[in-house]
């Protein structure tokens, strides 16, 4: 999942479509660390995946081999790809343009990069 919404964002990025594009970018990112949490059987609220807002504690407090400063920059980039993602969906007045989708697409290919890395 976490690919093809990383697809889906650079492709509707293309097409000018800034708004889905953000809210792809910001899923893809979310997918690729629940999965890597699961993959370090790390314990997840019943319901299945955690709340967006839990998200970035549970990378800090749970996700191993990867540094605490990379951690904390990992949960950072989730809150800010989070409410990048918030506003494009939810947010009909608030301008949402190339410049954010370019943002939004920067902070996905940082997440995707430190897991990776972390991977090696």
């Amino acid at each position: 999942m976490a690919q093809e919404n990383f697809d889906a964002a650079s492709e509707l990025a293309r097409g000018g479509r800034f708004r889905r594009s953000i809210s792809r970018a910001y899923y893809a990112s979310y997918c690729l660390v629940v999965s890597r949490l699961v993959s370090q059987n790390v314990t997840l609220p019943t319901r299945g995946n955690p709340t967006h807002s839990k998200l970035p504690a549970l990378v800090l407090n749970s996700m191993r081999g990867i540094s605490s400063g990379r951690r904390g920059n990992l949960a950072g980039v989730l809150m800010v790809l989070y409410r990048l993602r918030v506003a494009a969906d939810y947010q009909p007045t608030v301008s949402v343009d190339t410049a954010d989708a370019r943002i939004a697409a920067g902070l996905m290919q940082q997440v995707f990069r430190d897991i990776k890395e972390a991977n090696q």
